[in-house]
């Protein structure tokens, strides 16, 4: 899910507005669509495993029931966990859901491709980024009622009446941060050796200045808004702190402990490694002084 909804978000909200800054730079964009094609596929396979393993909770959810497990689970249990069960509706929808999301990434990879290849230039990219076909919209609506339904069968479903519905919509904006900071973090690991390959360390240099700047003020708001909801749902989960030696608190625990390391990795990439990064590759008549603020 990360891939899929933080890569398409990544490409509409920094992608795309970066490599079409500058009509002039038209190898960005050659390198930016190779890019997206090398990401499109793993993306494809992470939609294929999350299929797979909601079908795998389905079937360890008619096992448990039955008392034996097989790959050709008893249509009659099977009907009556996901129909006559809440858990099984959810599970419904999220299925739905995630098939059609499946064909509407597939329909955004297809629109995103060429069919008209110059014969002269064919090691040349064709066609554009999957980010920015239309039916790219629909891929990250359906990705938002995805994780609405996981909200909506999680752990804060669970809390009193009363702030039942504040609760799963502060667990829906944590999932929604925590896919886009994730999902853009691995479209970026993958797209930065394409891009050093196909225009040098000098032009990738140029074209990440601009997009790791964009992408570090929305990893900013995406790791504050992490934490804000963190902490608000971790308090109605656990109001009393003899909770925390229960299993679910010791999580709970380990979660913040391993945001410590996580913000300080990511905000010395973003305040420091990118500058770095940036001096060293690019060329100019005096390096040192380019750097020196």
């Amino acid at each position: 899910m990360a891939l899929v909804i933080g890569g398409l978000t990544f490409e509409m909200l920094i992608g795309i507005p970066t490599i079409y800054s500058d009509p002039v730079k038209q190898r960005w964009v050659s390198a930016a669509i190779v890019a997206s094609t090398f990401w499109s596929r793993i993306a494809v396979a992470s939609m294929i495993v999350l299929i797979l393993a909601l079908l795998g909770q389905i079937l360890q959810a008619v096992s448990l029931i039955s008392g034996s497990f097989s790959l050709i689970p008893d249509f009659g249990i099977l009907k009556s966990v996901v129909l006559e069960s809440g858990w099984g509706r959810f599970w419904m929808y999220r299925a739905i859901v995630a098939i059609g999301m499946g064909v509407m990434f597939y329909a955004s990879i297809r629109m995103s491709t060429s069919d008209d290849i110059d014969e002269e230039n064919k090691d040349k990219s064709a066609g554009s980024l999957v980010g920015d076909s239309p039916a790219t919209q629909v891929v990250i609506f359906l990705g938002l009622v995805f994780l609405g339904l996981t909200a909506m069968s999680g752990h804060n479903a669970a809390s009193p009446v009363e702030i039942r519905t504040l609760a799963i919509a502060t667990d829906f904006v944590h999932l929604v941060a925590s896919i886009v900071w994730s999902g853009g973090v691995i479209y970026l690991t993958f797209s930065v050796p394409i891009f050093i390959k196909h225009l040098g360390k000098e032009g990738a240099s140029k074209l990440f200045e601009k997009a790791i700047d964009k992408f570090t003020v929305l990893g900013v708001i995406s790791a504050g808004i992490l934490v804000i909801t963190g902490l608000f749902s971790s308090y109605m989960q656990v109001t009393n702190p003899v909770a925390l030696a229960t299993p679910y608190g010791w999580f709970l625990v380990a979660k913040l402990v391993l945001l410590i390391p996580l913000f300080t990795i990511a905000g010395f990439n973003g305040f420091k490694l990118v500058r770095r990064f940036s001096c060293l590759l690019y060329t100019s008549p005096s390096p040192r002084d380019s750097c020196a603020s």
